[in-house]
């Protein structure tokens, strides 16, 4: 049952990246996000780690 949960944890979360980088897909690797996100430098770090957590849990594309 946790998978189901965090699953829908991640998509929450994948969803909400996506917005904020402006892109189909999240999991493009480490220096697409930190690029993707270089304007917003106080976020980049905590978003950056969260996406390198997703992806290097399941390789998701939502799009």
């Amino acid at each position: 049952m946790e998978d189901g949960v965090e699953d829908g944890v991640a998509r929450k979360q994948i969803r909400s990246l996506r917005a904020l980088l402006g892109r189909r897909t999240v999991c493009t690797g480490e220096e697409d996000c930190m690029e993707a996100l270089g304007e917003q430098r106080e976020k980049k770090d905590e978003e950056c780690v969260e996406v390198r957590r997703l992806c290097g849990k399941k390789r998701t594309t939502m799009g």
